[in-house]
């Protein structure tokens, strides 16, 4: 396995102590130690545009093995509906941007929604990933 140490943009840091995930929710493995392991940041937010704030709703970062048994603990027909779900919604361009995405920064990847492609600033409630 190939892994290699990628700088975390402060949007996925923890919103509780402003650092990055240093450990998997599910086995509390060590992520930023030698030998690394690839893993996940997920982070849900609610966007309150009357009240000008946004609230992250939850945070987590798991690792590839962890998230790997947890995928694996799916029906297979959930994991396949899951998969054509993407496979059918996937936004052409985001698609597109990804397959440019040697001269990109991570951070550069979080501004439009994977899904239908628009300005995440225009949501309500999005997930990082």
């Amino acid at each position: 396995m190939n892994s290699r140490r990628v700088e975390i943009p402060a949007t996925f840091h923890s919103t509780v102590d402003k650092t990055p995930f240093s450990h998997c929710l599910v086995c509390d493995r060590a992520l930023l130690e030698e030998p690394l392991v690839p893993y996940m940041i997920e982070k849900n937010v609610r966007r309150y545009p009357e009240l000008n704030r946004e609230e992250v709703i939850f945070e987590f970062a798991i690792c590839q093995p962890c998230q790997q048994v947890m995928s694996e603990a799916l029906s297979k027909e959930s994991r396949e509906r899951i998969s054509a779900y993407f496979q059918e919604h996937l936004s052409p361009a985001h698609i597109e941007a990804n397959l440019q995405r040697s001269d990109r920064s991570p951070s550069d990847s979080i501004h439009d929604c994977m899904l239908s492609g628009e300005a995440i600033d225009t949501c309500t409630e999005y997930s990082l990933y």
